[in-house]
């Protein structure tokens, strides 16, 4: 399994996928490329770098999600944000885009306010999350 990533990006090579969800080709220092999604928060930042310049060194810790017919990488740029994405992805009904369109628009410590205090509309206000999948988080992730 591939935990972590360092290498570069130039700016043509992060392509969103879905409204909130990025695609970009890391290549590392020993020249192999990955494809790695990436939340809109990771975007922006990656954005603000490329301000200055065409390449940018990168640093991800990645979750590898291996599946019948595909192995995808997703990447976050502190373990905070990974471990959170790993326990909205245990819940049923919350896939890997899914938790990433969650850890794009809201910070692990707003994430866990959110499951302390067990609001249902704090996750209901992300695209794709219903009254059925916000209850299901809350049921499994939040303070009883």
């Amino acid at each position: 399994m591939i935990g972590f990533l360092e290498g570069g990006l130039r700016k043509p090579r992060v392509e969103q996928t879905k409204p909130g969800i990025y695609q970009a080709i890391i290549k590392t220092l020993s020249g192999v490329g990955y494809t790695v999604y990436v939340d809109q928060k990771v975007r922006d930042r990656w954005e603000e770098k490329f301000e200055n310049q065409a390449r940018i060194s990168i640093n991800l810790f990645i979750y590898t999600d291996v599946r019948e017919n595909a192995i995808d990488l997703y990447g976050f740029e502190d373990t905070g944000s990974l471990t959170i994405f790993k326990k909205l992805i245990s819940v049923k009904g919350v896939g890997p885009k899914t938790a990433l369109l969650i850890t794009g628009r809201f910070t692990p410590v707003e994430i866990e306010l959110a499951l302390g205090t067990r609001s249902i509309k704090f996750f209901e206000a992300v695209a794709g999350i219903g009254k059925k999948t916000a209850a299901a988080v809350i049921d499994k992730l939040g303070k009883k």
